[in-house]
């Protein structure tokens, strides 16, 4: 419940957000993960809409440049369990699924400032 937890806790509160899962830790992988997917749908919607949101789509993406940002632990999270859950790996296959995509928005920039959707890879 530090610097990053108060960070997550700023963002969410910043658009209204209340996190279902997460057991009440604003940073917690499943908090962030859910914010992320709220954020996407908010994108989605504003780009759907073709109204002039620039302003709030910038926000957005903000939002979820700032959230990815948040997620850098998960490398050493993964490796981790992947010590330790050798024997079934089940843990460890959602642990590196979790990486896998925080690293694909990380590595795009999450979106593309100028383009109005998802960077291709």
């Amino acid at each position: 419940m530090g610097d990053p937890a108060a960070a997550a806790a700023r963002s969410h509160a910043a658009v209204g957000f209340e996190p279902e899962r997460g057991d009440a830790i604003p940073d917690h992988l499943a908090a962030e993960l859910e914010f992320m997917r709220a954020l996407c749908e908010r994108e989605a919607t504003l780009l759907a809409d073709r109204s002039d949101a620039t302003d709030e789509l910038a926000a957005v993406r903000e939002h979820q440049r700032e959230t990815v940002g948040r997620l850098g632990w998960l490398d050493d999270f993964h490796e981790t369990v992947e010590a330790e859950d050798a024997a079934e790996g089940v843990f460890a296959a959602l642990a590196r699924l979790a990486r896998t995509f925080v690293a694909w928005d990380a590595r795009s920039g999450v979106a593309a400032p100028d383009s109005g959707t998802v960077s291709p890879q």
